[in-house]
């Protein structure tokens, strides 16, 4: 039961926010660092900015560095329709809306089928993009919310600030709490394989 949460809620935590006004990291993406966090960073390291709760309408917020320069990250992310490449768990995902983008995202996990839908906002200029439910979607989850916030870093480097949330049904908050912040660690170093690779690294099959 344990090893079916963890993958249940990396996957969903990490594929879907509509966050009110973006967050802000300062002009560098540093905010909220400590000095411990950026060494940490430096090193390759995924560092977990926030306290993991279990509360409906906290976040887990991360950040990451990329070995790719801030454009190419952002169009690897940005392409939130091939996130089967490298997401172990979505084994059907589909673009069904162009403007909005909306993409509708089918999960296989042991003996548990979950269907939900994800509405992305995107701000260019600004190098973020965020993402919640699909109202009109007949949704097998509660809530889900993210987003990602890029600035560059060192050489032809990207920093990338990330959060997200997710309340599935019929999983208890205290599961939830337990097991989100290593479910999101997962998806994660899968997403740097991905952007570090420029996209050419997929998922075991």
């Amino acid at each position: 039961m344990k090893k079916v949460v963890i993958s249940l809620i990396f996957i969903l935590a990490f594929s879907s926010m509509a966050v009110a006004a973006e967050p802000d990291f300062g002009t560098d993406g540093m905010k909220g660092l400590s000095v411990e966090q950026q060494n940490m960073l430096a090193e390759g390291k995924i560092v977990f900015s926030t306290t993991d709760k279990s509360k409906e309408n906290s976040l887990i917020e991360a950040a990451i560095v990329f070995n790719q320069p801030l454009e190419e990250t952002w169009n690897l992310l940005a392409k939130v329709e091939i996130q089967d490449k490298y997401l172990q768990e979505i084994k059907k995902i589909k673009l069904t809306s162009k403007n909005p983008v909306k993409v509708e995202f089918g999960l296989k996990i042991l003996f548990m089928s979950i269907w939900y839908q994800c509405q992305y906002q995107f701000n260019k200029p600004d190098y973020y993009f965020d993402w919640h439910l699909d109202p009109a979607y007949k949704n097998e989850i509660n809530q889900l919310k993210g987003f990602w916030k890029l600035y560059p870093y060192g050489k032809n480097k990207t920093l990338a600030r990330y959060g997200s949330n997710v309340v599935v049904k019929g999983v208890p908050d205290f599961v939830q709490g337990a097991f989100k912040k290593s479910g999101v660690e997962k998806a994660l170093n899968a997403t740097k394989k991905f952007v570090d690779s420029g996209g050419t690294w997929t998922k075991p099959k």
